[in-house]
């Protein structure tokens, strides 16, 4: 409407702009920008009209924010208030890690499903040495649910077998790895696998089958994070039986950690009290390793010298 009376209709639809000017009047004070739809035309175009006219008004809300907003979609933006028409690929929930049995491949968001490793379910089991090594999966790790009783390195080389103590306390002028069983007693191997120094850990033969390796600090960490921390984890580490004087532990993480005591320079200590595991990780003079024992839920982090006999297991790559 203008000052010829109501003129256009089906032909031109014109829409105020607020705050808009048209430079070239030079922003006299009583002209004003319009939006204006044509019907000869696809294009907005822009004209300054007198403020005395009449023409149509939309509103837009102020803190208006264009996205996608149902979240059923992967294009989701939580920040979003009005929807922009982008929403195109469902959400699809599963399990998204193709290294677990759970894996959904027609998943593209992950619900938490996946708990199960392939290949390290308690089914499966790793034949190294003439043995077969029972799994377990916790978190993303797979590990021998038991200790290693491996004589051999992945390569097959030999690894010797010192009884004597003053022998084996001599391995260290060479750095030469060795086993050993609890007390020289070859029964307990079933129950406990063998004592390994140091040096049998690091050496460049590897002490695991291929595929796995002895862990190291950081994975004995992670672990223990995953089972709520090194102050409650060894409950859930320790198997529900072997410990002396009702030290026993849950095992509900599947780990099934026995007290298979220790060596050292003065000889055999602590078996059905303490398990001691050696990690991969060198502290430059000593080495790290994971501590359970029969009065405490917690799990010991210490580094001792690398001639003593602890156990070993093993984690995959």
């Amino acid at each position: 409407m203008g000052s010829a009376g109501f003129i256009g209709q089906e032909i031109s639809g014109e829409f105020w702009v607020q705050g808009g000017y048209s430079p070239w009047v030079d922003q006299v004070d009583d002209y004003i920008v319009v939006k204006t739809l044509s019907s000869n035309s696809a294009d907005i175009s822009e004209i300054s009209h007198s403020k005395v006219r009449g023409h149509s008004i939309r509103c837009l809300r102020a803190d208006v924010s264009l996205g996608c907003t149902d979240v059923n979609f992967m294009e989701y933006d939580p920040t979003a208030t009005a929807d922009d028409g982008s929403c195109a690929v469902p959400a699809l929930l599963g399990c998204i890690d193709d290294l677990f049995i759970e894996y959904d491949p027609s998943a593209n968001v992950d619900d938490g499903s996946c708990s199960t490793l392939l290949g390290c379910s308690d089914s499966d089991v790793v034949e190294y040495d003439g043995y077969s090594y029972s799994l377990i999966s916790i978190g993303y790790q797979c590990w021998f649910q038991e200790n290693l009783k491996t004589s051999i390195y992945r390569d097959g080389s030999s690894i010797p077998n010192i009884q004597d103590q003053g022998e084996w306390d001599s391995l260290s002028a060479t750095e030469t790895g060795a086993w050993c069983h609890f007390n020289n007693d070859s029964s307990l191997e079933d129950t406990y696998g063998k004592l390994y120094n140091w040096y049998a850990i690091d050496d460049s033969r590897e002490l695991c089958p291929s595929g796995w390796h002895v862990p190291s600090d950081s994975e004995f960490t992670e672990l223990t994070d995953l089972l709520g921390g090194e102050s409650v984890a060894g409950n859930y580490m320790k198997s529900t039986s072997g410990w002396s004087s009702g030290g026993n532990g849950s095992n509900s993480s599947g780990w099934t950690g026995l007290p298979g005591g220790y060596r050292f320079s003065g000889g055999f200590y602590d078996n059905g009290h303490y398990g001691y595991w050696w990690s991969a990780s060198d502290s430059g003079y000593a080495s790290y390793n994971r501590v359970l024992n029969y009065s405490s839920g917690s799990v010991g982090r210490n580094y001792d010298s690398r001639d003593h006999g602890f156990s070993a297991r093993c984690v995959r790559d």
